[in-house]
């Protein structure tokens, strides 16, 4: 066997009497590394997800390490989705599993101004049945308010105190807000209108080094907060000291009690050590609110929707169905796509007891509702009067002591409802009396 790709070999060997199963792994490593190319758009809009296909030749088992980190699904993929904020160089080194080999690429992912952080496709409910419709919609979130303080501090900016744009520390590209300076460290918003909701994405950095990019330290942390009144600050999430020794990206929503006219938004590092230790770095900040203006949408397939032109056109599929919208912003031409899965659950059918009578008051008969089609179910019978013996079971014994139509309810595993109705009807038993006269009589005789 001569291998021709660095892989991780298996081999699975079964015991004769037993027939427990062992495996054995062999990683298998080549000395010349594969040769790569990575395929992404040449342009995209900001915000927009695009996939980094890294090819490989030949393939095998690798590990992989993207940089920068911040804006990345997965930094150890073979193909993670990036989602940048501008220009941004993606590089990737491709080792084997023990490092015998290794190489490395890049490739130049040019980004467009857009207005749109995210959009997302949701359905309500997720799961109908066959016949019934659920209603579709898509969030937009448009920014309001951005920085990546690559041409220094902007003027989304209320107060900045302890910070300055460099790249000292780093950055995801270009120059971040690094805090730095004793006292106050803190950077607060202008005032924001997200009474419609909305998200805060950004990218953090909490150093684990020396100065000037020096270790921050336990009880040291740092908090997001917003503000409706300019005085009183909650806080919306809490950073401790070793979560992000590299940048990362953080999207917080917006919390309802935050959602108003003008909200301002805070990050504050609680306490510090003086210049030069406990930094931390800010850096692409982007603030938007749920707003669908100037957006045009076109969902498909659109023969199960009442209006695919519209945010949140009605659906009624006949089967389980992915729906996907595709989205233009008027202003910019940027266009951005989600999809969401319909889910229908199938018809099932019933076989009950047939209507049926009993003669006297508490005489029980057992009550059948079966389902035709295999599957889970449950079953709730009707009315909970005490005459039943169950009310759960797919059988139950009833024991009426009047008329009574007994309702059972079955629910598949998709939630789907059937209901039919079994009618008992209660017969009194009738008595007689039988009177001879003259009694006795003799052979020969008449009785009355």
């Amino acid at each position: 066997f001569q291998p021709d790709a660095s892989d991780v070999y298996v081999i699975t060997g079964t015991e004769n009497i037993s027939g427990c199963v062992q495996q054995y792994f062999f990683s298998v490593e080549l000395g010349d590394p594969p040769a790569t190319n990575i395929i992404a758009p040449p342009s995209i809009c900001a915000y927009t997800p695009v996939q980094l296909d890294l090819q490989l030749t030949p393939n095998g088992t690798y590990n992989y390490q993207w940089t920068p980190a911040a804006g990345l699904d997965n930094d150890n993929a073979q193909d993670p989705v990036a989602t940048p904020a501008h220009d941004t160089w993606y590089h990737v080194n491709v080792t084997t599993i023990t490092g015998c080999a290794a190489t490395s690429d890049s490739v130049l992912v040019t980004v467009t101004d857009g207005d749109v952080l995210n959009v997302s496709a949701t359905s309500d409910p997720l799961l109908v049945c066959l016949g019934e419709s659920a209603q579709l919609d898509v969030a937009v979130r448009q920014i309001i308010a951005e920085d990546d303080f690559d041409a220094g501090i902007g003027t989304s900016w209320e107060q900045v105190s302890g910070g300055q744009a460099n790249a000292i520390c780093g950055s995801v590209v270009g120059d971040a807000l690094r805090f730095n300076d004793a006292g106050t460290r803190v950077a607060r918003t202008v005032p924001l209108d997200v009474s419609a909701g909305g998200a805060l994405r950004f990218a953090l950095k909490i150093c684990n080094g020396t100065a000037p990019c020096d270790d921050v330290d336990a009880g040291e942390n740092i908090y997001v907060e917003y503000t409706i009144n300019g005085s009183s600050w909650v806080i919306m999430a809490t950073y401790t000291e070793a979560m992000f020794p590299d940048f990362s990206s953080v999207v917080l929503d917006i919390p309802l009690a935050a959602q108003t006219t003008a909200t301002q938004f805070r990050w504050r590092q609680l306490l510090n050590s003086g210049v030069d230790q406990d930094n931390w770095v800010l850096d692409d900040v982007a603030i938007a609110a749920d707003d669908a203006s100037n957006i045009t949408f076109n969902w498909s397939p659109s023969g199960t929707l009442n209006n695919a032109s519209i945010a949140d056109p009605v659906a009624t599929p006949t089967s389980t169905q992915v729906y996907t919208v595709n989205l233009i912003d008027q202003t910019t031409g940027c266009a951005y796509a989600d999809e969401v899965t319909l889910n229908v659950g199938p018809p099932f059918t019933l076989e009950v007891t047939n209507d049926t009578a009993v003669c006297g008051l508490g005489l029980g008969l057992q009550l059948d509702a079966d389902p035709v089609e295999p599957g889970s179910y449950t079953w709730q019978w009707g009315p909970d009067d005490g005459s039943l013996l169950s009310i759960f079971s797919q059988s139950t014994a009833a024991f009426p002591f009047q008329t009574t139509d007994y309702i059972v309810e079955v629910t598949s595993q998709f939630g789907c409802v059937v209901s039919d109705t079994v009618t008992v009807r209660v017969v009194e038993t009738m008595s007689t009396d039988i009177f001879a006269a003259p009694n006795p009589i003799c052979e020969g005789q008449e009785a009355q």
